[in-house]
């Protein structure tokens, strides 16, 4: 069975953080735009670059700003927010997303079978994205390294 992409391929791909070297790995991975949050009013830039905003956005902080952002620069008519991080607990305003008529959806890591198919079918390559290999006896060296931005992703060895 053939897989398909459900999203616009003409959209562009923006990457958001705080990180710079995370912001640059994106922009090494393919992704349109790499924008800094602490230089830019994010919400106006993404905009800008989108026309009308977003379509789709992947929120993968812990920061609960961040969904509030994401529902002002999103697309008016039924754009998807999909959390996949744990957000801290927040206040939202109910009225923007009615108006806005937004989706939201959780996901807790995601679908292991749909990731492991397009990486055996070469339709990913994860290898850019592990920027270190720690011993998994020191996992929390990893967890920390990844969090301050040290690393991307992390390969724990056994």
């Amino acid at each position: 069975m053939k897989k398909r992409c459900l999203w616009n391929h003409s959209a562009p791909v923006i990457s958001i953080d705080l990180v710079k070297s995370r912001l640059d790995k994106a922009l090494e991975v393919g992704v349109d735009a790499a924008i800094n949050a602490n230089e830019v009013d994010i919400i106006s830039e993404v905009v800008k670059l989108t026309g009308d905003g977003p379509d789709a956005i992947l929120i993968c902080v812990r920061d609960g700003r961040v969904l509030n952002q994401a529902a002002e620069m999103a697309k008016r008519g039924g754009s998807s927010i999909v959390l996949a991080g744990f957000v801290s607990p927040m206040e939202v305003n109910p009225m923007l997303w009615t108006v806005k008529q937004l989706k939201i959806f959780g996901i807790l890591g995601g679908n292991m079978l749909d990731a492991m198919y397009l990486i055996s079918h070469k339709q990913i390559d994860p290898k850019p994205l592990i920027t270190e290999i720690i011993p998994f006896d020191d996992c929390q060296r990893a967890i920390d390294s990844v969090y301050s931005g040290e690393n991307i992703a992390v390969l724990l060895r056994p």
